[in-house]
């Protein structure tokens, strides 16, 4: 385990024949050590596959580029997750939409945000909000954040990692570098223990 600048991260992970186009933060994690929090998996193995007993998920993409989200649901059932097709997975905690349903979420802390879902029929919304900056963003609700992911008619969607972590990167153009796209409260990023790219085949 260990800590990387998510513009390293995504220019680190491109494999011949892809282009990282954009990535975000993932999975909470220890600020000592860099282990994240929640399930982890990287090309087909599993680095963390314990899930955290108080409020655990995960979003996973299976070999086969299904998306899966693990963990409890909002009615406290364990989501059905075939771990011997996980190719890849990030560990998140709260629900913001279950099964097409606007969860509850009581928290109203506000704070930068991070969250990734999916359609039914697979298209991937994630969204990075900016916090913790009283010139420019105070941030957002766990709540409120559960009703910007419903009104893109997500099935499922989940809160990563947020505060002073909350990033997201784009590729410029045709060149192997990496922009920030947000304003974190940390200048130029923080260190992050693990992402999701968004990928590009050639």
């Amino acid at each position: 385990y260990g800590f990387q600048p998510l513009t390293e991260m995504a220019k680190d992970n491109e494999v011949p024949g892809s282009k990282i186009i954009a990535a975000i933060n993932g999975d909470f994690f220890n600020a000592t050590t860099g282990e994240p929090t929640g399930v982890y998996y990287l090309n087909g193995k599993g680095l963390k596959t314990t899930i955290p007993t108080a409020g655990g998920t995960f979003f996973s993409i299976y070999e086969d580029k299904s998306m899966v989200i693990g963990g409890k649901d909002a009615a406290g059932l364990l989501r059905p997750v075939d771990y011997t097709k996980i190719k890849y997975a990030v560990g998140g905690r709260q629900w913001l939409v279950d099964k097409g349903v606007k969860v509850n979420n009581t928290d109203v802390t506000i704070d930068a945000r991070t969250a990734i879902g999916f359609t039914s029929d697979k298209v991937v919304y994630s969204v990075v909000v900016d916090g913790g900056r009283i010139d420019y963003s105070n941030g957002m609700s766990l709540a409120n954040l559960s009703e910007v992911m419903a009104s893109f008619g997500v099935a499922d969607a989940i809160n990563l990692d947020g505060g002073i972590s909350s990033s997201a990167v784009v590729r410029d153009g045709a060149n192997a570098k990496w922009n920030l796209l947000n304003r974190p409260t940390a200048a130029k990023g923080r260190s992050v223990a693990n992402g999701l790219g968004f990928v590009l085949k050639d």
